[in-house]
């Protein structure tokens, strides 16, 4: 099992977080379930297909709720790595690693990760992230303006090249996106960002 993406970058920059992702070899699905059960939170099923499911924690004396999400991998963590979208995500730790805690020299981060995070840079994994799922258009802006990181030129390439990929995406995911963007601040200029990435179209 390993801790994976935004909850190991937030550990990096020092920011606070409640969300945490877990990828298993096994079913997620039924972990989560025995999680639910042990701890005594909510059970949330998120993709039955791919036995991906959510622990939404009971509220303890610090304000707010952990939750966590569980999924599972086939073959080996670099493999599942490589089906991340923007490189500040596609980083992994052990558990066993993450009992002492976050180290980034025990860091599985085959696409430099660390390094685009040092230079706040939004790169992406691959050239078929936005095929692969079209929201990440959206997410990336919304990374940008929520971390105040800039857009790698080529990962700008590859949203202006798949920005009509948008259309085939489920409104509910894209209005999410949108609203958490137009809640950070500077919210015009990523608007802007968007419209010059052939998004808004």
């Amino acid at each position: 099992a390993y801790l994976v993406g935004g909850f190991l970058r937030d550990a990096v920059m020092g920011r606070p977080s409640r969300d945490i992702d877990v990828t298993v070899q096994g079913d997620g699905m039924l972990l989560a379930r025995e999680l639910a059960a042990e701890m005594r939170g909510a059970f949330v099923p998120l993709d039955e297909a791919h036995a991906m499911a959510r622990v939404v924690l009971p509220e303890g004396r610090e304000q707010g709720r952990w939750q966590v999400d569980l999924a599972s991998f086939d073959g080996d963590i670099a493999h599942d790595l490589a089906r991340r979208d923007f490189t500040i995500d596609a980083l992994a730790l052990s558990l066993d690693d993450a009992l002492e805690g976050v180290s980034e020299k025990k860091l599985i981060d085959p696409f430099g990760g660390l390094s685009d995070l040092a230079g706040a840079t939004v790169r992406a994994v691959s050239h078929r992230v936005f095929q692969e799922d079209p929201v990440r258009l959206l997410r990336g802006v919304r990374l940008v303006a929520q971390l105040g990181f800039s857009l790698d030129p080529g990962t700008r390439e590859l949203m202006a090249r798949d920005a009509h990929l948008l259309t085939a995406v489920a409104s509910e995911r894209l209005r999410d996106e949108l609203l958490k963007t137009l809640a950070e601040e500077g919210a015009s200029h990523h608007l802007r960002l968007m419209d010059d990435l052939g998004l808004l179209c």
